[in-house]
């Protein structure tokens, strides 16, 4: 009887444990060379944090720009030469706006 007791209360335990985990896939590597390729914005991106490419909550959901770099780097990129030429060739793809990124970065906005 006791046997039954103990495993059964490893087994709430564990499912207690395991059941609060959440993953998490933070780019902070993302931010830093964005906030290092333009320095301008450094502020208004580290107030975005995530937002600079993703609008909501879901980090499975990016605006343009985010969609445009994440073509550009590949799954969770952190070498920061490939972040910065992929930052570089974001900048040139257009928003529906019909500017580039760049020309949006460029006049102090953030690009989403």
């Amino acid at each position: 009887m006791k046997k039954v007791a103990v495993v059964c209360g490893l087994a709430l335990v564990a499912a207690v444990v395991l059941g609060g985990v959440e993953t998490a896939e933070a780019r902070p590597t993302y931010l830093k060379a964005f906030a290092t390729q333009y320095p301008d914005l450094a502020d208004k991106a580290k107030e975005a944090k995530c937002g600079v490419c993703h609008p909501g909550k879901s980090k499975k959901e990016r605006n343009e720009y985010g969609m445009a770099l994440g073509k550009l780097t590949g799954k969770n990129q952190k070498d920061a030469e490939k972040l910065k030429e992929a930052l570089v060739g974001a900048a040139k793809a257009k928003a529906k706006s019909g500017k580039t990124f760049g020309e949006i970065i460029e006049g102090g906005d953030l690009p989403n």
